[in-house]
């Protein structure tokens, strides 16, 4: 796929680099790369979004949702979001024209209170094979939805 500039971080899975998909229409492109928390588990993705046009892109976060096995699986937290608020709505994000755009963002379906543990907490649990995101961008006002899926990790 292109090259992305500005992102910076290394990622790494257990056995090489991270399992990466990207797609891209006449707008932008964008790449999602499994992340793995303590360096073994898949629990989020790096989302790399490069704006092709000259013009600010914006990301709806509350029309972006997870998609798990070919379904849609509620949308995503991300820095900012407090476990008990990852189901309520998000400001947008955006991406200024011919600029690149970078977060880790968790499935907040994937998002449980663990009481398995000594002291209960938050905990993300493990994402799988054939999952992704429908990113949804506003292109001068019109939504433009590119689904972008990791096959296998």
């Amino acid at each position: 796929m292109r090259h992305y500039t500005s992102c910076i971080g290394f990622n790494q899975s257990p056995s090489g680099p991270a399992p990466e998909a990207s797609a891209g229409n006449e707008y932008y492109d964008v790449k999602i790369s499994v992340l793995y928390e303590y360096g073994r588990f898949p629990t989020a993705f790096k989302l790399t979004l490069k704006n092709k046009t000259a013009k600010d892109l914006e990301i709806d976060w509350n029309r972006t949702s997870f998609i798990e096995n070919g379904s849609t699986k509620g949308g995503f937290m991300f820095e900012g979001i407090a476990f008990v608020d990852r189901n309520s709505p998000k400001q947008p994000d955006f991406v200024f024209a011919n600029g690149v755009f970078c977060k880790d963002i968790y499935p907040a379906a994937h998002v449980e209170w663990n009481t398995r543990l000594q002291r209960p907490t938050w905990t993300f649990t493990d994402l799988y094979p054939n999952s992704g995101v429908s990113l949804s961008v506003k292109v001068e006002g019109k939504e433009v939805r590119q689904n972008v899926v990791i096959s296998s990790f």
